[in-house]
Parts: C-alpha cells; sequence; structure tokens
C-alpha cells in the first residue's frame, strides 16, 4: 500500500523498476535543523503539511529544481515529476522544465517565473498568483507509481520524458 508518511526531517533513498515503480529503500539521513545554505535560501528540499488530496516536495540543489505532486490513490502513491534548471535573481525564480511525467499526456509548460520567500524553515513559492507553503523536510515515500495528475486529481500513469 502506497502512503507518505509526513513531512519529516529524513531523506529517503528510491530506487525504480522498469514499471516505473519508487521504492523507498531506507531512510538514509537526517536533515540538520534547517540546513539549506544561508547564502541560497532555496538550496535543498521543501515539503507541504498539507492534509488535502495532494502534498507536494521541492528540492533546489546547484541550478536544479524537481518537484513530485503526490495523491494516495486506490492504495498507491501517485507522484507526478517534474524537474528542470532554475535561475534566481532576487526574490524571484524562473524554472525551466528538462524532464516531465506528464509530458505527452498535457501541456507542460516549459518555463515559469515564481516569487519566493523564506525565513524560519518555511519557504512560500508563489506560482502565477497561488502561494504555496513548504517546510524544510522531506516525505518519506512507501511504494509509488510514476505518472501524471490532471486538474481533477485524476492519474495516468506515464513515464518521465525530456521536455523540447
Amino acid at each position: 500500500m502506497g502512503t507518505a508518511k509526513g513531512c519529516s526531517g529524513f531523506r529517503s533513498g528510491l530506487d525504480s523498476t522498469a514499471m516505473n515503480t519508487l521504492a523507498v529503500a531506507v531512510a538514509l539521513l537526517m536533515l540538520a535543523g534547517c540546513g539549506n545554505a544561508a547564502n541560497d535560501p532555496l538550496q535543498g528540499t521543501w515539503c507541504t503539511e498539507s492534509s488535502g488530496p495532494r502534498m507536494m516536495q521541492v528540492s533546489f540543489h546547484g541550478d536544479a529544481w524537481e518537484m513530485l505532486t503526490m495523491r494516495t490513490l486506490n492504495g498507491l502513491m501517485a507522484v507526478e515529476v517534474d524537474s528542470g534548471t532554475y535561475s534566481e535573481s532576487g526574490s524571484t525564480i524562473t524554472l525551466t522544465t528538462t524532464s516531465s511525467s506528464c509530458q505527452g499526456l498535457q501541456s507542460v509548460t516549459k518555463t515559469t517565473a515564481a516569487t519566493f520567500s523564506s525565513g524560519g524553515g518555511y519557504l512560500t513559492l508563489n506560482l502565477g498568483g497561488t502561494a504555496q507553503q513548504f517546510r524544510f523536510g522531506q516525505f518519506i515515500l512507501d511504494t509509488t507509481e510514476i505518472g501524471c495528475l490532471d486538474s481533477q486529481n485524476n492519474f495516468t500513469p506515464n513515464p518521465i520524458t525530456p521536455v523540447p
């Protein structure tokens, strides 16, 4: 059965299979406090504390980003994956999507601008007028399946592929 255990301070190792399934191997390391780099408030992994139908996790490492959008569906954790590169200018970031598990199923926005603020172990991203708050930490995921979630939370299994 697929689950995501809270927005914890633990990082988990993921192994992928040919069936686009991810399984958590072990919780590998505990993140120290708010261990993101003091000179770059985005660096690290952040997750929502929402108990709604969708949970999100976003990671910024170097100039790369990855966002997981998750929901439990029929006993399985359905995960949409988007990733790419980003640049930062003041409180604005520009996300360029280079791969997505929605490619070929729905329109994937290649470049998106967002504003952000951070402090006290929290990151707020404002994408297109919708603010989403994240806490420093990472979900510990059980068995998951990769694919695409539409606006009605319907899930279609799909591999992660490049975005042209």
